[in-house]
């Protein structure tokens, strides 16, 4: 199984950069999890490039013909759909029986009108979506009446849709940093991005990416850091952290530093492991993403992204409620917790968001929209 999985990324992968077929590259996922299809669907419908379906027969292609298209798209029935609708920033897996119950499938036009059409089932979705990306939803159609998954069908799926979002993102910078040749950013990207090698030295770099070095970032003999320690420590967590990932599911990593003019910037670091592809530039190597967006003021938001930015569960929780103008003692009762440890706690979380202060702990968390599940 393994080798299969493996040779299934590689095709992923080859996907992303044109040099395999996307619908068969689908059809392979579908058929390795033992499902009746698996349609990579964006969370934008303008985004029909991202549209994409494991099924090759007109008159089954769902996706396209009857998703989004159609004079009464199944989009707007869809219950997963009306679920995420006004959700920012989501990310992860989906099981289907946590999202919509034996009762509402009863009552659901979109598993009547739509999913039973195809002799389809129950559907689980896997969700990426942050500030860097638009938003993709992977769905998982099982036949109509088909046992639940696995554990072990529930983690490849989880490897399979995992890499499916890496591999689109990496597309979008493959051909803005090297098939195009003109380090020019696409229009709607308003991030940086460098391409780094496993060992952290860069090779490439788009033109908001540069804008920081000499600002929150230093380039010294081919690679990122900081003459301010904070941002070093952080960068360097980030980085070594996923080059030394070995568990196909580990998440991206995220970390907050600071610009020499007060601003924060979010750094966002992903591992694209080992490509095996034609051309000098990604033959046999493996690489590091690293995405950059300067924080623009917002209305506070106050939820799990301290946790992605790691801090535990409970100091992301007293992070959130002093970060919305709690001082400490009365964040501490709220919790529960002794006022000493709940200073104690904050000089730590001070030191993981790379902040000195309550006021810059509350204009982070007012710059930052979640990335925690079914967040606002």
């Amino acid at each position: 199984m393994l080798q299969k999985v493996n040779s299934i990324i590689e095709t992923i992968y080859g996907s992303a950069l044109g040099t395999c077929d996307w619908k068969d590259t689908l059809q392979k996922c579908a058929k390795l999890i033992d499902v009746a299809a698996l349609a990579v669907v964006p969370f934008d419908p303008n985004l029909k490039e991202l549209l994409l379906t494991s099924l090759n027969k007109p008159e089954h292609d769902a996706s396209s013909q009857d998703y989004f298209h159609g004079t009464d798209p199944y989009y707007k029935i869809d219950p997963y759909n009306k679920l995420f609708k006004y959700k920012k920033n989501i990310l992860g897996d989906f099981p289907d029986i946590d999202l919509i119950s034996e009762d509402e499938i009863k009552k659901s036009p979109f598993y009547h009108e739509f999913l039973k059409k195809y002799d389809w089932g129950r559907v689980n979705v896997f969700v990426d979506q942050d500030i860097f990306t638009s938003g993709i939803k992977i769905s998982t159609q099982r036949y109509n009446g088909q046992r639940g998954e696995t554990d072990n069908e529930n983690y490849v799926r989880n490897i399979i849709s995992r890499h499916i979002c890496q591999s689109l993102s990496f597309s979008n910078i493959y051909n803005s940093l090297i098939l195009e040749n003109t380090y020019k950013i696409y229009d709607h990207m308003d991030f940086g991005i460098a391409l780094l090698k496993s060992n952290g030295k860069i090779l490439m770099m788009n033109p908001i990416f540069k804008s920081l070095i000499g600002n929150a970032l230093t380039y010294e003999g081919g690679r990122l850091s900081s003459t301010n320690q904070k941002n070093k420590h952080q960068i360097t967590r980030i980085l070594n952290k996923v080059s030394y990932v070995q568990d196909a599911l580990q998440p991206p990593e995220f970390a907050v530093i600071n610009g020499t003019n007060g601003e924060k910037i979010l750094l966002k670091a992903m591992k694209i492991s080992r490509l095996e592809l034609n051309g000098p530039l990604l033959k046999n190597n493996d690489f590091i993403v690293l995405l950059a967006k300067n924080l623009q003021p917002a209305l506070p938001d106050i939820s799990g992204i301290m946790q992605t930015l790691g801090l535990t569960r409970s100091e992301a929780r007293l992070a959130s409620i002093v970060g919305v103008g709690h001082p400490p003692r009365q964040a501490a009762k709220i919790i529960g917790i002794s006022e000493q440890y709940a200073r104690t706690m904050l000089k730590e979380i001070f030191y993981k968001l790379n902040v000195n202060s309550q006021s810059q702990l509350a204009a982070l968390i007012g710059n930052i929209s979640s990335f925690g599940r079914f967040s606002d």
